[in-house]
């Protein structure tokens, strides 16, 4: 089960205006991060989802949208 920390970052993913969608892989501690509503989007992943700081998420999300 996903911390609070991971919980967060989720939500804050989800609640964006651009449509994305997130998922966390606890095995490898990696949130990967997609266009919700398109089956083959492109998609990234945040690795050390538990560790990561807000500083590392906006870079993950600013350069996904900007691909």
């Amino acid at each position: 089960m996903p911390n609070e920390h991971v919980l967060r970052i989720i939500r804050l993913i989800h609640n964006r205006p651009e449509g994305l969608t997130a998922a966390y892989d606890a095995a490898t501690d990696r949130i990967r991060v997609e266009w919700a509503d398109f089956p083959f989007s492109p998609s990234t992943g945040l690795l050390n989802a538990s560790a990561a700081t807000d500083e590392q998420v906006g870079t993950m999300l600013q350069r996904f949208l900007h691909a």
